[in-house]
């Protein structure tokens, strides 16, 4: 009995895991419950910092249509593995969607905009394939007291297509 249940809980951690995680990247697909009020909240007071939302958008359509899926596939484990190192083991990385990552880090706003800098250059100076260049969007906020998630999520998308409107390996704030 006690072997059936082990097995279950460990199914069921399973399943929990290819529910909330992108299989592909290893990423989080389901950010949204982390970023609960006030739990994110009071990490972030807890640490003296702020939550920072830092959404980026690749060139991952063009660079599919250019060098093929498998092509495609590489960059997006090497970019999930370049943002994961790139924000450490206390933040979370999530994808979005095909080409769309959310980060939110623990950090002071000086902090989260030398990370997203840092971040922009790893991914531009990365030793890509031949021919392949990964160009970025990035977009930023700060919470602030009258955030909720989805003002912040708005702010936060709000700088994204700025940046990506104006030129690529670019930083919009909204802070």
């Amino acid at each position: 009995m006690e072997n059936e249940r082990r097995d279950l809980l460990l199914r069921t951690d399973e399943l929990d895991r290819k529910a909330h995680e992108d299989d592909l990247t290893g990423l989080k697909i389901d950010a949204l419950p982390w970023m609960r009020w006030p739990n994110a909240s009071r990490i972030v007071r807890s640490a003296n910092a702020c939550l920072s939302l830092l959404s980026m958008l690749t060139t991952f359509k063009a660079i599919n249509d250019q060098f093929g899926h498998s092509v495609g596939d590489q960059v997006l484990q090497t970019l999930a593995q370049l943002l994961q190192v790139g924000i450490g083991p206390d933040n979370l990385a999530a994808r979005l969607g095909s080409e769309e990552f959310l980060l939110a880090v623990s950090s002071t706003a000086a902090q989260a905009i030398a990370l997203c800098n840092a971040l922009i250059a790893t991914i531009a100076d990365h030793p890509w394939q031949d021919g392949l260049a990964v160009i970025i969007s990035v977009g930023l906020a700060v919470m602030v007291p009258s955030d909720t998630v989805h003002s912040m999520l708005g702010r936060t998308d709000g700088a994204l297509y700025r940046s990506k409107s104006g030129r690529r390996n670019r930083l919009t704030t909204n802070i």
